[in-house]
């Protein structure tokens, strides 16, 4: 009787229902067959939306700061699913970091959008790929006429098809280029999805496809970018991604947590024929969009902050780093590296098997990584199997030969060789496993045919070959020796130089700093130089000298600031050996600052400098 009355109270039978509720939703969830296309909730530290029993969701999509003390939020408000239109400023409150900012204003009108879409182009997706180019295509065709947007594609590398523009029917024909093959190399394509919006102001958005795990094709991540490096530039930037993951065999857990920290969203599209009700309803979200802002009236110190949107009992939350000096900060890209471009396995030609030198060997394209096969019955003695590719002066090389297959079992000594027009080079002994390794820089006097030269001992294995321009990366440009021709540098980006011994002993980096900050300059080489650095201020006077303790270490000059001044730091290295190229890489920014991670340039385990 007592346990009667309490079922019958209002309370308690609103719990017991919200229970059932809770039960047969985790029930239709787990029972196979059952889903159909699945939108995620999942939410994270940085972004939080509270779901409530009425239906409504806050997300909090983006945060725009580029005009602080003006603060611009992008958000959408979704009941039972459904972007809810209507809304005032009356019925939103605002909180940074728990104080009350207000008034609100709400814009009647949205500005444009700048959104990449961003599609799987691996193997794996040859049956599903028409079906999700339909799709996207429907996307862009729901887009503003003053909206722009940029078409990427991924599999080994990445690569764009259409860049930012506001000509939507060519976004959409650029969709033809697009050919299933190759493997996925997911967080590269992410990476560079959003660094293509950094620095732009404004509405932003990336929708990602994909039907895979980042994967060589050997059970290992492809990507030289880590999941840490999508979701650090991911918050850097304030640019929401959202995910869209194709049948069963996905990444679930990297795509929902890439765009629940971003302020988007994640979806599961178990069938291609599903991807089109899925991007309309991203579609839907964007356009339904709240454009909220007000004037902050907290100091613009630098610190991280946390907004909370509450829109009637429901709410959400974002965090964002405030500017610092009185201004927002500009995030500035240093270009990306230029994608791999893949030769599918079996497509590298059959190296040429000679005693004598091969002057005539067909050339191979750089940027290539394949299988080699040497057919066993043509390996004899005294001869060895090469590799042709053209090198232009100026650019540096790293080639990589991981063996698969040896004509002879156990341990063997055996010498791999990068050789010159000249046939001189250097070589490569082996380093107790089956990968070799060897980096060069080629000059005015050894541009031309390269060749790889390996012995009858390798029957098969898969070839790298890499190649970077030997000038700073940050530009493509090299950094002078006077302040006339200087380059200038932003504040977090990090840059790739190069000193030759002979005639380029000195890279001058120009640059502005703000009043009483402490700046970390860090310069790192890459072979066995001692480095000095020589801080100087707008007037040459030299405010700070640091140099490095013994060859190969890097070098960390401290300088607290007291007014706003336009600096020049000086990169200086000192020869002890026959060296010829020294690289280093450099960036500058407030201690205490996290540099971003520097992936190898050519291959993903860290080549063995040679020369």
């Amino acid at each position: 009787m007592f346990f009667t009355r309490i079922l019958e109270s209002s309370a308690m039978a609103l719990h017991v229902r919200n229970c059932m509720l809770a039960l047969l939703g985790v029930a239709v969830v787990i029972l196979p067959g059952a889903a159909s296309a699945q939108e995620d909730t999942t939410t994270s530290r940085s972004v939080r939306g509270q779901q409530q029993a009425s239906g409504s969701d806050v997300i909090l999509n983006q945060v725009d700061t580029s005009a602080y003390p003006k603060v611009t939020i992008f958000a959408t408000v979704l009941k039972d699913g459904e972007p809810q239109k209507g809304l005032t400023s009356s019925d939103f409150s605002v909180r940074e970091d728990e104080v009350d900012q207000e008034p609100l204003t709400v814009e009647p009108k949205l500005s444009p959008l700048s959104a990449v879409v961003v599609l799987d182009t691996s193997g794996s997706m040859r049956k599903s790929l028409n079906t999700a180019i339909a799709a996207a295509q429907s996307f862009i065709d729901t887009l503003q006429p003053e909206d722009q947007v940029q078409v990427m594609a991924f599999a080994r590398s990445v690569k764009t098809l259409s860049p930012m523009s506001t000509t939507k029917t060519a976004a959409s024909a650029s969709f033809s280029a697009a050919v299933a093959r190759g493997d996925t190399a997911l967080y590269d394509a992410i990476y560079s999805s959003v660094e293509a919006l950094a620095g732009k102001a404004g509405r932003k958005a990336i929708v990602v496809l994909s039907d895979g795990v980042d994967d060589d094709g050997y059970g290992k991540q492809l990507s030289q970018k880590s999941v840490a490096d999508v979701l650090a530039i991911a918050e850097e930037v304030n640019v929401p991604v959202f995910t869209i993951g194709l049948g069963s065999k996905i990444d679930e857990a990297v795509l929902r947590r890439v765009a629940s920290s971003s302020g988007a969203k994640y979806y599961n599209a178990p069938k291609a024929e599903d991807l089109a009700a899925l991007y309309q309803s991203i579609s839907k979200q964007l356009s339904g969009q709240y454009n909220i802002f007000y004037t902050s009236n907290l100091p613009a110190d630098g610190t991280l902050r946390t907004i909370q949107l509450a829109q009637g009992d429901a709410r959400g939350a974002k965090s964002y780093k405030a500017p610092s000096g009185g201004a927002a900060p500009m995030r500035v890209a240093a270009p990306a590296p230029t994608p791999l471009r893949t030769v599918q396995k079996g497509a590298c030609p059959t190296p040429i098997t000679t005693a004598s030198f091969p002057e005539d060997a067909p050339l191979v394209p750089l940027n290539v990584g394949c299988e080699i096969v040497v057919p066993e019955a043509s390996l004899k003695k005294g001869e060895f199997s090469y590799v042709a590719f053209n090198v232009a002066s100026g650019r540096r090389v790293s080639a990589v030969l991981e063996l698969a297959k040896q004509k002879y079992k156990g341990s063997i000594y055996a010498k791999v060789e990068l050789l010159y027009p000249s046939q001189s080079g250097f070589s490569s002994q082996h380093e107790g496993g089956s990968i070799y390794r060897l980096v060069a820089v080629s000059n005015a006097e050894t541009a031309g045919k390269w060749f790889l030269r390996f012995p009858p001992q390798v029957v098969s294995g898969k070839i790298g070959l890499y190649e970077q321009d030997i000038s700073d990366a940050g530009s493509g440009k090299d950094a002078g020796e006077s302040e006339g021709n200087a380059l200038e540098v932003a504040e977090g980006t990090s840059y790739s130089g190069m000193l030759a011994k002979k005639s380029d002993k000195r890279d001058l980096y120009l640059f502005s700093l703000k009043p009483n900050t402490k700046y970390q300059f860090k310069v790192r080489p890459a072979s066995s130089a001692s480095v000095e650095v020589v801080l100087y201020d707008e007037n040459g006077a030299k405010l700070a000298k640091a140099t490095s303790s013994n060859e190969g270490a890097g070098v960390t000059l401290n300088y607290e600031t007291k007014d706003a001044t336009f600096g020049s730091l000086a990169i200086n290295t000192h020869y002890t050996s026959d060296e010829y190229y020294r690289p280093y890489s450099f960036i500058f920014g407030p201690s205490g600052f996290r540099p971003p991670r520097q992936p190898d340039a050519f291959v993903n385990k860290s080549p063995k400098e040679i020369r």
